[in-house]
């Protein structure tokens, strides 16, 4: 099975947005990466998201059986943090017609503790997706050694 990586792309003449597909990455038949987990464990293989020198924050589009749809990365930064659009994720999400979203980005300093900032734009951007009927599953944060869930914290 593959999972695509998608870039949205703007047409020159009409204007229009439409996603293209950067690359896929193979994974198992059946794959779900639902849990924690799992997406931890793929994210550091294909992105080495627990080794990079800078934040970046991936999403992933789900299917509403749990299914892939899509991986977009939605924000890049450096050592101290990342900037990530509300508007860029959703749109993405809706291009692929996801019912599910789960928000990954890594800690270069190797703390998974959320910051403010980190709480802040999950909550804001869990309010804008429920306005879509988009269910925000989790927000994950990768550190060296070690992840942190939302879902599993169950406090966001």
């Amino acid at each position: 099975m593959k999972i695509s990586e998608y870039a949205s792309v703007m047409d020159d003449i009409s204007g229009k947005l439409y996603l293209v597909e950067e690359k896929g990455i193979e994974v198992p038949e059946g794959t779900k990466l639902l849990s924690p987990k799992q997406i931890v464990s793929f994210m550091n293989e294909k992105y080495i998201m627990n080794r990079l020198a800078d934040e970046k924050v991936y999403a992933i589009a789900y299917s509403t059986t749990g299914v892939p749809l899509g991986i977009f990365l939605v924000g890049k930064g450096n050592v101290n943090g990342s900037l990530a659009s509300t508007h860029s994720i959703l749109r993405d999400a809706l291009l692929l017609n996801a019912s599910n979203v789960v928000l990954i980005h890594n800690h270069p300093a190797g703390s998974v503790k959320p910051s403010d900032a980190d709480v802040k734009f999950f909550r804001h951007l869990k309010n804008a997706a429920q306005l879509l009927e988009i269910n925000l599953l989790d927000s994950i944060i990768i550190g060296k050694s070690s992840y942190y869930s939302s879902s599993e914290e169950n406090n966001q």
